[in-house]
C-alpha cells in the first residue's frame, strides 16, 4: 500500500471525527479574534498598529497550537485503540508500520494546515493594517519573521509527535491527555528549581522540551546578542534558553525520539 492510499485512509477517518473539526475551528477562531481585535482598535484610533501580525501569529499560534495539537492528535489516535479501530485496520490489510505511517502523516497534515492557515490569516490582516493611516514604511515581512515562521512550523511538528507518543502508549485518549499535560506543564516548576541550583543543573534547563519549544518561537533566540542575554539570565539563576540554531536540531531529535517511541508501541503491543 503506497503513501497516497495510506493518506486517503487517514483522511477518511479524520474528516468524520468531530474532534478534528472542533480543534481546527477553535484554533482559527482564536487567531481571528486576536488579529481582529488588534485591527478593530487600530481602526477606532484611526492609526495602524505599530506591531505586525507575524508577531501575533507566532505568539498566539504557538500558545493555542500547543493545546489544540495535543488535544486533537491524542483524541484522534487514542480513541482508535479504545474503539478497536486500530485492530480493524490491521485486519483490513494495513501493516503496523503502515498504520503508524498514517498517524505520522496525520501529525504532519495538521501541523501544515494550522501553519499555512495561520499565515493566510496573518497576511490578510497585515495587508488591512497597512492600508490604515499612519502605517509604518517597513518591509512586509522581515528575515526574523521568516525564521520565526519556520520555527513555528517545527514547533507544531514537535508538539504533534509528543501528542502522537502519548496517544499511542496510553490505554485511552483521556489518560493520554492527562499524561501529556503532566509531562509538559510539570517541567516549569522543575525547571525553576534546577535553575536556582545553578551550575550544571542550570545548564541543563535549556535542553528541557518546553524550553526547546519556547526557543523556536522567541525572537530573541534569533538575535546576534543572544549570548549576552543568556549570561545575564545565568547570573540571575533563571532558566536558560538555546539559540534558535541550536534549538532546531535538538527539537528535531525530540521529534525523532517521540516518533520512534510511538512506532515501537504500535509494533510491540497486543491489538
Amino acid at each position: 500500500m503506497n503513501t497516497a492510499t495510506i493518506l486517503t485512509v487517514e483522511w477518511f477517518k479524520t474528516r468524520r471525527r468531530l474532534a478534528f473539526w472542533a480543534a481546527m475551528l477553535a484554533f482559527f477562531a482564536m487567531l481571528f479574534i486576536g488579529f481582529g481585535a488588534s485591527y478593530y482598535f487600530a481602526t477606532r484610533s484611526g492609526r495602524a498598529s505599530n506591531g505586525t501580525t507575524w508577531d501575533t501569529l507566532v505568539s498566539a499560534g504557538s500558545g493555542f497550537g500547543l493545546l489544540i495539537l495535543l488535544v486533537a492528535i491524542i483524541l484522534l489516535t487514542g480513541a482508535e485503540r479504545g474503539w478497536r479501530t486500530e485492530r480493524q485496520n490491521i485486519i483490513d490489510g494495513l501493516s503496523r508500520t503502515q498504520y503508524f505511517t498514517g498517524k505520522l502523516l496525520l501529525v504532519i497534515g495538521l501541523a501544515l494546515l494550522m501553519w499555512l492557515g495561520g499565515i493566510l490569516l496573518a497576511t490578510i490582516f497585515e495587508m488591512l493594517n497597512r492600508a490604515l493611516p499612519g502605517a509604518l514604511a517597513q518591509p512586509f515581512i522581515t528575515r526574523t519573521d521568516l525564521l520565526l515562521l519556520g520555527g513555528l512550523l517545527l514547533y507544531f511538528l514537535v508538539v504533534g509527535t509528543i501528542a502522537l507518543l502519548f496517544g499511542t502508549v496510553s490505554a485511552s485518549s483521556g489518560s493520554g491527555l492527562a499524561l501529556a499535560f503532566l509531562f509538559l506543564f510539570a517541567q516549569t516548576p522543575i525547571m525553576f528549581i534546577m535553575a536556582q541550583q545553578g551550575g550544571v543543573w542550570q545548564s541543563i534547563t535549556p535542553y528541557l522540551p518546553t524550553q526547546v519549544l519556547s526557543s523556536l518561537v522567541t525572537a530573541a533566540a534569533y538575535d546576534d546578542n543572544f549570548k549576552s542575554a543568556m549570561e545575564s539570565m545565568r547570573l540571575q539563576k533563571a532558566p536558560l534558553r538555546l539559540s534558535a540554531s541550536t534549538a532546531a536540531p535538538v527539537a528535531i531529535l525530540y521529534a525523532a525520539i517521540c516518533s520512534a517511541g510511538a512506532w515501537y508501541s504500535i509494533r510491540k503491543r497486543d491489538l
